[in-house]
């Protein structure tokens, strides 16, 4: 894991240092070994969610040329569909023609909520919640900001994040738009003309 110099790596962080060095002052950090004591670490697998979820009606996002397509979305888009249909594709390793699982926790039952309990550092949290993300191998979330502080927590894979300060002007879209909290620029591939 490659991380910057100006990004903390703690571990055993209380709650109280969580809230007032980080939270407060808007920084990321890292905390290693948080969910060691999980058994979702063991146990989930693309395979465990078809096999015991898989007729679970679930949300999901498409995935176009690689990225996630939040601006085509359509009706059928948005409709839920059995779990075990949207996961195939993604454990068969496409990357195109399939979409991202994208699906509140507790919506699949309290048993998958005791695989990933509450970390302390959320205790008495605002907008308290946990969403279950299951994406193809080398899918690319479009640039965006979060409506409200998270705690990410990679059970299984690899992420790459890119972070930008919340002032960045790179979330040009109005806060009236569909998309209110997605950037148009693609930091990858920079429009020079338009941006």
């Amino acid at each position: 894991m490659k991380i910057p110099k100006h990004i903390s790596i703690v571990e055993h962080l209380s709650a109280e240092r969580f809230q007032n060095d980080f939270v407060k002052k808007g920084q990321p950090v890292v905390i290693k070994g948080a969910v060691e004591n999980w058994s979702a670490l063991s146990k989930w697998s693309n395979e465990f969610f078809k096999d015991e979820y898989g007729d679970i009606k679930i949300g999901r996002v498409p995935i176009k040329n690689g990225k996630w397509n939040l601006e085509n979305l359509t009706p059928e888009h948005l409709s839920a569909k059995p779990l075990k249909e949207v996961i195939r594709p993604i454990m068969e390793g496409q990357l195109d023609n399939c979409s991202v699982i994208g699906t509140p926790i507790d919506g699949l039952g309290k048993e998958l909520r005791s695989d990933c309990p509450d970390l302390t550092y959320c205790k008495g949290g605002n907008f308290l919640r946990s969403n279950l993300l299951i994406s193809p191998k080398g899918a690319i979330t479009p640039l965006h900001q979060d409506l409200q502080e998270n705690l990410y927590v990679m059970v299984k894979g690899s992420k790459k994040w890119t972070l930008f300060r919340p002032s960045a002007p790179v979330y040009p879209y109005s806060r009236f738009s569909k998309l209110p909290n997605h950037s148009q620029v693609d930091p990858l591939n920079v429009d020079l003309v338009r941006f």
